[in-house]
């Protein structure tokens, strides 16, 4: 085929799938330009100025909101800080609406968190222990609040009080029947938590002296996971548990919190107390300092005071 017919070809494709715009061509160009008489009577009609500066109203089209990018903060830790976390993570975003705070199925415990804020899988952990010398390398702490450790045991169980000593040897398989601490002749069920909690470790250096708790599995249930709503259920008559003030004052309809050392947990004097504490990577990225600047703002800290009046109730 000859270079004239291929574009022939061409020519004719096009304006048969351009039929429109074809026909509006030759009716605005071609024939005018062709047509004596047509063009002619084009170009004597008469032109019309119209004014530079019209006395129409101008309209003004509303201006379009900028976008701002949502930031996602994942936070997670341990257990004793749930309702912290939910709270100040709801009311930080209803502050800030460009910050989502993932707070849920984040809290496996304060070993847990603070892995995986190392590992860039959390951007903050919470946690109810201190940060080891080497943690402190790379993380920062930020204090959030006191709470207390508390022993739970069946509300049926006459006994109300224990000294730390007698709750050290309790853990330690040293004291086994509750006779041994002015209750029924009855074996103790010691129900441990799991070996990533955080106030497990807290328990173990204030109350054990930084001793072993014991390991005999006929004497002791220890959980798999750090969950204080496993612990609930578990007491039955016999049992003892402990955990945070924070979650086991909500059970106290289900289980007695009992005195240490005759000092009840709802006392300000109450002995065994242990620091909370947000903890992130150094240095911290702009989301993460817009939630720990709201934690730290008035509304911030009223919502943690609020949260542990509500404990004392």
């Amino acid at each position: 085929m000859s270079l004239q017919n291929r574009t022939v070809g061409v020519v004719f494709q096009w304006i048969t799938r351009h039929k429109g715009i074809f026909v509006t061509f030759l009716l605005a160009v071609i024939i005018p330009a062709t047509i004596p008489e047509i063009r002619n009577y084009l170009l004597s009609l008469p032109t019309q100025e119209y004014p530079k500066h019209s006395n129409l109203p101008t309209i003004k089209l509303p201006s379009q909101p900028k976008e701002t990018l949502k930031t996602t903060i994942r936070l997670g830790g341990s257990t004793s800080m749930v309702r912290y976390s939910e709270h100040l993570g709801l009311q930080a975003h209803n502050t800030n609406k460009d910050i989502e705070i993932d707070w849920k199925n984040n809290h496996d415990g304060s070993d847990d968190g603070i892995k995986k804020v190392l590992s860039d899988k959390l951007d903050v952990a919470a946690s109810s222990r201190p940060l080891t010398t080497k943690e402190k390398d790379e993380l920062v702490q930020n204090p959030i609040a006191v709470d207390k450790i508390v022993f739970v045991v069946s509300k049926d169980n006459p006994i109300d009080n224990l000294s730390q000593e007698q709750a050290k040897k309790i853990f330690q398989c040293k004291i086994t029947d509750w006779s041994e601490v002015g209750g029924n002749h009855k074996p103790i069920k010691v129900i441990n938590r799991a070996k990533n909690s955080g106030t497990r470790k807290l328990f173990q250096e204030f109350i054990l002296n930084k001793e072993e708790f014991c390991d005999d599995t006929d004497k002791v249930i220890t959980l798999l996971q750090d969950k204080t709503t496993v612990i609930i259920p578990m007491i039955g008559r016999q049992g003892i548990g402990y955990g945070t003030y924070t979650h086991l004052n909500q059970s106290k309809d289900k289980v007695k919190l009992l005195k240490i050392d005759g000092i009840a947990p709802s006392e300000l004097n109450y002995p065994i107390k242990r620091q909370l504490y947000y903890v992130y990577k150094n240095p911290q990225n702009s989301s993460v300092k817009k939630f720990l600047d709201y934690i730290n703002s008035y509304e911030g800290r009223k919502i943690i005071e609020g949260e542990s009046e509500r404990n004392d109730r």
